[in-house]
């Protein structure tokens, strides 16, 4: 059984300062003791963090990776996974880490950052060995601003619905590949651009929107209109694993860009595989709404097959 991880959140550089006042003996004791056995804990993390460099963790990390892929056992394979993840936050806590390095040793890991440089995502998969060719997905988001990181771990791999509003713990799991700030309500707010695997013949890409406060993270808004009318919380796009998709956004006219799907064939349960036909569709921005608009005259980037 694939175990779904609890969210985690941590800051970097910052230390709570415990003064307990006007106690008794009893309870002033047991503050020294936890007090005690935290410093303690931290002395022996600094001097661990000093002996092994994020540099040799990351080489520790790609050993992971290449001993994942000699598994066969999906339980060894997600308790490998987790100890990567473990790495990585750790990486993250280095005060000389730069945060905008691509991890040139790790290809498996993707790091983007956001187009106002104040948010880092790092997010990989790992293959599980089942007949559907499914994966686990991982992600690290380090807010600049707030200086905290959050930590997401996707454990049943699924395609997100278009119409609910997403919980960090409820992260459906995607690698992203663009992050643009954008205007939401009370909170700082990402317009995210992501991809991931289904199967052995589906893939996704979503457009979808993330909300970053002190608290955490969630995921969609009710920012897009379909050609139906109709507010929906992401889109998401199924297509077949062996085509390509391009799905951009062009700042400057304010649109984001994507193929047009049309049936390209079906699976061996009769479901249909869609793929482009070659016309471009968009969401155009108008007074914080994106509206779709079919059929537009743009130029149309391909980009890596994802």
């Amino acid at each position: 059984m694939i175990k779904i991880l609890p969210i985690l959140l941590f800051c970097r550089k910052k230390v709570v300062n415990l003064q307990p006042e006007n106690k008794t003996l009893i309870v002033m004791k047991h503050y020294l003791i936890i007090a005690l056995s935290l410093l303690f804990s931290v002395a022996l993390t600094a001097q661990e963090m000093e002996e092994i460099s994020w540099q040799e963790r990351e080489a520790n990390i790609r050993q992971m990776f290449s001993e994942i892929d000699q598994m066969e056992d999906n339980d060894a394979i997600t308790r490998m996974a987790d100890s990567i993840q473990r790495e990585m936050i750790e990486i993250l806590m280095y005060e000389d880490f730069p945060f905008d390095y691509e991890f040139d040793l790790l290809p498996n890991v993707g790091c983007v950052v956001s187009d106002d440089g104040l948010l880092y995502m790092y997010s990989w998969n790992v293959s599980l060995k089942d007949q559907n060719n499914t994966s686990q997905f991982y992600a690290l988001c380090y807010n600049k601003a707030l200086g905290v990181t959050y930590v997401l771990a996707q454990g049943i791999p699924s395609v997100p619905s278009e119409k609910s509003k997403i919980a960090d713990t409820e992260w459906y799991g995607a690698m992203y590949y663009k992050i643009t700030p954008i205007h939401v309500k009370d909170d700082i707010g990402y317009l995210l651009l992501g991809y991931a695997p289904i199967d052995n013949t589906r893939q996704y890409k979503v457009i979808d929107v993330m909300s970053v406060n002190k608290r955490g993270i969630k995921f969609g808004n009710n920012i897009f209109q379909k050609e139906d009318g109709k507010k929906y919380s992401r889109i998401v796009f199924q297509y077949g694993r062996d085509v390509q998709m391009s799905l951009e956004i062009d700042k400057k006219k304010k649109k984001i860009l994507f193929d047009h799907l049309v049936e390209i064939g079906q699976d061996e349960n009769g479901k249909p595989i869609m793929g482009p036909d070659m016309s471009v569709d968009s969401f155009v921005l108008k007074k914080g709404m994106w509206i779709f608009k079919g059929d537009v005259d743009a130029k149309n980037p391909r980009e890596k097959k994802k």
